[in-house]
């Protein structure tokens, strides 16, 4: 199961993460650039978040909660 929370307020289209988020974003950059990279090689992970118009760019974080569920936090907003 792929659960996709929008982070509405840090979504570009409102000037992008908090400065808190994104200087987090920027300590680990390579490690989000590597997790971006696997998620749109991951056909699953890739199809979920496009369902939702979702661009890997976006994704901040993945949460691997309980056996069988993830959930991607992503910087977007819902599509109209």
């Amino acid at each position: 199961k792929v659960d996709i929370v929008l982070l509405t307020d840090a979504a570009r289209s409102e000037g992008g993460p908090p400065a808190a988020i994104e200087s987090k974003i920027k300590q680990q950059q390579d490690d989000v650039a590597e997790l971006r990279k696997e998620i749109e090689a991951n056909a699953l992970l890739f199809n979920a978040i496009d369902s939702r118009r979702v661009l890997a760019e976006d994704v901040l974080a993945v949460e691997f909660d309980d056996p069988g569920k993830v959930v991607i936090y992503a910087a977007a907003k819902p599509s109209s």
